[in-house]
């Protein structure tokens, strides 16, 4: 059987439903705990770094197929309109919005 991403993905997630259990009631010094530790800090990193790409490539999706229908005035391109609308008020709210205290950004 050959390897595939879903069996990739499979370890990752029980490695990390693993780690949230495992670490905090875990003696800090073990050293399967420290190993749970560092995976748990390595996917969180690779999450963040793969997510910042999917909303770029997301909103890109979004942005050229939508405005494509506006330029073209193509079937119900009012609402793409409005899709187009919202996504940039949302895009510019998030990034202007301030963080309460103690939230740190990731």
């Amino acid at each position: 059987m050959r390897f595939q991403p879903r069996h990739l993905l499979s370890l990752v997630a029980v490695i990390l439903i693993l780690a949230s259990f495992v670490v905090p009631y875990g003696n800090p010094q073990a050293p399967v705990v420290r190993g749970f530790t560092l995976a748990d800090e390595q996917f969180s990193s690779w999450f963040g770094i793969l997510a910042v790409f999917a909303f770029l490539l997301g909103g890109a999706s979004l942005v050229r197929s939508h405005g494509r229908k506006v330029k073209e005035r193509a079937r119900d391109w009012r609402y793409s309109l409005v899709t187009l609308v919202s996504f940039f008020a949302v895009l510019i709210l998030a990034s202007s919005a301030r963080r309460a205290p103690g939230c740190r950004a990731t």
